[in-house]
């Protein structure tokens, strides 16, 4: 997907989260995802997630 955007010239970020699943991430990543979208009030979408926050999910 990174290499499509790029060459698209589409602004897109690949995070990888160590031991991930669609199960382990989804559900409590819903919350701020919702709360980015709500304080996204600008003309186009400004959406993006700090290294940190990822983090946040990942699994030992």
């Amino acid at each position: 997907m990174q290499s499509k955007a790029n060459h698209s010239g589409v602004p897109f970020h690949v995070a990888l989260i160590k031991n991930g699943s669609h199960f382990n991430i989804l559900s409590p990543l819903k919350s701020l995802v919702a709360e980015k979208i709500l304080k996204d009030t600008g003309p186009s979408c400004s959406i993006q997630f700090a290294e940190e926050e990822v983090q946040l999910f990942e699994e030992d």
